[in-house]
């Protein structure tokens, strides 16, 4: 069975006219059960090496925006260090067989097409667990999901999934029947979650480097080859709304 944990970046609710954050992204990591455990050990150990035995403790958390910008946990530490770290925990990807899936939902597209839009969060979610089915049916496998808690839609997504279940996930010109996917969402905050944390890195990555696509400053390049690193563990991506 795989685990496979979502976690978005660039959630701005329903202001869809929002100034820099002109999509949302919603990822999925995919972890085989049996290298589970050994990706969530090797993240610890590579975060005991650069932030010492504090990362043991509970609560403590290094997100992708931290890294990027140098906050929280990476407050003092250089660029440098701070890309090198990054690297370092997404090369931790292919070690363990871990997969990645992502949607983007373009908010200004989804405002222009429709009156009254869906929150992006479910439309994304939506478009990722057929994803995740095809992911799963591909490998004749079955696999449990597992969200950083997202309370303005926790409730509705646990109905959706259900429902999706029953009756497939009954939206646009090729609904899908979920066979798959067992159980329901299941919800964890990523402070508590090491495998969640690189969920977050993943999708924040993901964020980024579509909004910093053709730039040349450093951060920029950076983020570009951190990109391409991880390209090779996507297995499937989508934009939506097109044109």
């Amino acid at each position: 069975m795989y685990l496979v944990f979502i976690d978005g970046s660039g959630n701005t609710g329903m202001d869809l006219a929002h100034p820099t954050s002109t999509a949302y992204y919603l990822v999925a990591l995919a972890v085989h059960g049996d290298h589970a455990r050994a990706l969530e050990d090797a993240a610890t150990e590579l975060l005991v090496r650069h932030f010492g035995e504090e990362c043991r403790r509970a609560g403590f958390e290094c997100k992708g925006r931290d890294l990027y910008r140098g906050e929280g946990p990476c407050a003092r530490m250089s660029p440098a260090q701070r890309v090198a770290i990054y690297g370092e925990l997404l090369a931790l990807l292919t070690e363990h067989h871990a997969w990645l899936s992502w949607v983007a939902i373009d908010k200004v597209r989804l405002a222009k097409r429709y009156a009254t839009p869906m929150h992006p969060h479910k439309l994304a979610f939506i478009y990722l667990v057929e994803q995740i089915e095809r992911f799963l049916r591909a490998r004749r496998q079955n696999g449990l999901i597992v969200s950083d808690e997202e309370k303005e839609v926790e409730s509705q997504v646990v109905e959706d999934l259900w429902r999706y279940k029953e009756m497939g996930t009954s939206f646009g010109y090729n609904p899908m029947d979920l066979r798959c996917i067992v159980d329901n969402v299941h919800w964890v905050k990523s402070h508590n979650s090491r495998l969640m944390q690189l969920a977050d890195l993943c999708a924040y990555l993901c964020q980024r480097q579509a909004r910093d696509r053709g730039k040349t400053t450093a951060t920029a390049l950076a983020v570009q080859r951190l990109w391409e690193n991880v390209r090779p563990r996507i297995c499937s991506g989508k934009v939506w709304p097109t044109g």
